[in-house]
């Protein structure tokens, strides 16, 4: 099943790093030099950077949309909505630069490669089934629509709640159950078709069902 609420402990550790993100932001908008972006791109760096290799799964794709994303960080921090947690908002402006990479790469022309950072642990060599297991899901989830891939990424892999969810995609929590449980059906077809018929590559993203987390933590 999936996790429909976040439990007592996460919501606290939610408001208190939601907290830290307000102060910092506070700070980035005052400060010419800003050192306070810097302190909030060095908090989120690695976790933006792991979403965008997971739903891109090319490296350097990743790296400038990740660059992308700081950039409009800081040009629409004095248009952004301070009674609103940063982190949703964040990684849907992280989401968005990620996405529109994808499309400019894909009307260039040029080829997304797999790139094996994108991908969870890989199962030891001597499980078989596992390493099949875990070749399937990967592209299944490649063969999802990009913002369908987006959204299981940020629920499962960044471990979303709902309200964050909602946040991020501006829409109701109402809405992001039904985007969630139709991604989950998409990909459990994807996974379906390729039980029987199983293809050699696909882009990274992660390992599991729709209704368990997707991968490891980023």
């Amino acid at each position: 099943m999936l996790r429909m609420e976040p439990t007592s402990h996460h919501r606290a550790g939610q408001e208190s790093a939601a907290s830290e993100d307000a102060a910092l932001v506070a700070r980035a908008r005052r400060e010419p030099e800003r050192p306070a972006l810097q302190a909030l791109y060095l908090r989120y760096e690695r976790e933006v950077f792991r979403f965008l290799l997971r739903l891109t799964g090319d490296r350097d794709v990743a790296e400038d949309a990740l660059q992308e994303t700081f950039v409009l960080v800081q040009r629409g921090l004095g248009r952004y909505d301070t009674d609103r947690p940063f982190r949703p908002w964040l990684l849907s402006v992280a989401r968005n630069a990620g996405l529109n990479a994808l499309r400019a790469r894909r009307k260039s022309g040029a080829p997304l490669p797999t790139d094996e950072e994108a991908l969870p642990t890989t199962p030891p060599a001597d499980d078989p089934e596992r390493r099949e297991q875990h070749a399937r899901t990967t592209q299944a989830l490649a063969a999802l629509p990009d913002e369908a891939r987006g959204l299981l990424l940020q629920r499962h892999a960044l471990d979303m709640t709902l309200d964050e969810l909602a946040e991020s995609w501006s829409c109701s929590e109402k809405t992001i159950r039904n985007r969630l449980a139709k991604a989950g059906e998409e990909l459990a077809r994807a996974l379906l078709a390729r039980r029987t018929n199983p293809s050699p590559r696909g882009l990274g993203g992660a390992a599991g069902d729709p209704g368990r987390p997707l991968g490891g933590a980023p």
